[in-house]
């Protein structure tokens, strides 16, 4: 059933979405230095918009019930709740300070300060932030903390790749990983990219992103790869007629690793299949078949675009998970976030090779796609009603 009441009271998140096209239409009206301030102010209001929510998204609950598991443990039983990273975070804020607001707000960082710094590294920044805001923003990195923060770290090791920077890669690979572990399948693309682009050293440095990225892989996994692999393959294939939980992108339970937890692939109820997966996946297809076929191997616009060896894995990867969705919803739909910076890249590529007569066309065209895609979202969707209305911690004490 379609609840219209949601678009109305979804106003704060619309306000976060619409502010970048503000900037996009005065931009020639201003000055770089203040631009730099504007884009300091979103980049604080947008972590405490996400860092600081109070109640919202179908999660909520559960983030407290994985707090309540790390009060009065040691730290070495408390890192056993989930990855790593993300259990360390939950520690600290159950024992020390915080509450559910650290990890949430350091995940917020995590996540957020990446996608402006890459997004501003685009040829129309402003315009990159349309395509991030209904998935990545409001959904993974407020519905699905620790793997909106996971995205962040994959956002750095893409900036890392492109300009060749090998250590920095397998760093940003490592925070990744112990954030959320399915980003350890990004080890493949650091292993690609290295043996391609290094033509010295290439084959020495690949093979040690293999053996780092297997030695963190057994950690996060904590050695149980099988288990984890079965909770997301198997149990689907065995399954498929199971109703959906994750309705246009919303799961039910918690991100976590905790059993119980949507990210361990087992709910109550037990719900393997997502419902917005291929309409995610879909607009991902579309943005990396536009890539491979207007951009990847066209001379003229290659050379605005050094790293395209990365972009082209990222295109193969999108394509092939498209497909995928049909088989393994919720694996492809949890997948599909980290692939979204292919769709601001493409978008912003895109963008540039226009005339610039036809850009705000263009432009208003991607706004108003990724605004009805919001609207689908929070009038189809059985879970959008957890995010409305939105509470924040800073508004609860005012």
């Amino acid at each position: 059933m379609m609840n219209y009441t949601n678009v109305l009271m979804a106003w704060p998140y619309w306000l976060l979405f619409c502010f970048p096209a503000l900037c996009t239409i005065a931009k020639r009206y201003i000055a770089a230095a203040l631009e730099n301030y504007i884009w300091t102010f979103y980049t604080l209001v947008f972590v405490l918009f996400v860092g600081l929510r109070h109640g919202v998204s179908t999660d909520w609950p559960n983030y407290n019930a994985i707090l309540s598991a790390a009060v009065d443990v040691p730290l070495s039983v408390g890192l056993t709740l989930s990855e790593p990273g993300y259990a360390l975070l939950n520690w600290v804020g159950a024992n020390l300070f915080g509450g559910v607001y650290f990890p949430n707000f350091i995940c917020s960082m995590l996540g957020v300060v990446p996608l402006v710094i890459f997004a501003r590294r685009q040829t129309s920044p402003w315009v990159s932030l349309f395509v991030v805001f209904p998935w990545l923003v409001v959904v993974a990195q407020m519905g699905f903390t620790r793997q909106g923060a996971a995205v962040g770290m994959i956002i750095m090791l893409l900036m890392a790749l492109e300009r060749s920077q090998f250590r920095r890669a397998l760093m940003y690979l490592t925070l990744a990983a112990l954030l959320h572990r399915t980003s350890i399948l990004f080890t493949a693309l650091v292993f690609l990219v290295t043996l391609s682009s290094d033509k010295e050293n290439g084959v020495l440095k690949s093979v040690v992103s293999l053996l780092w990225g297997a030695f963190i892989a057994a950690i996060v996994f904590n050695f149980d790869v099988t288990g984890k692999a079965e909770q997301y393959l198997v149990a689907p294939m065995q399954n498929p007629s199971v109703p959906s939980l994750h309705d246009a992108g919303a799961v039910g339970g918690a991100d976590s690793g905790v059993t119980g937890g949507a990210d361990s692939g087992v709910t109550s109820g037990a719900s393997f299949q997502s419902a917005g997966a291929t309409l995610r996946t879909g607009i991902g297809f579309i943005a990396a078949a536009g890539y491979l076929i207007f951009f990847a191997f066209n001379r003229k616009q290659s050379k605005a675009d050094p790293g395209r060896l990365v972009w082209i894995l990222m295109s193969v990867a999108q394509l092939l998970l498209f497909p995928l969705a049909f088989m393994v919803s919720t694996l492809a739909d949890r997948l599909s976030f980290y692939l979204i910076p292919l769709q601001i890249h493409v978008t912003a590529m895109a963008d540039a090779a226009l005339p610039a007569g036809a850009r705000p066309f263009f432009r208003s065209a991607v706004l108003a796609t990724y605004a009805l895609m919001f609207v689908l979202w929070l009038t189809r969707s059985d879970f959008a009603s957890d995010w409305i209305p939105y509470d924040n911690l800073i508004t609860r004490h005012w």
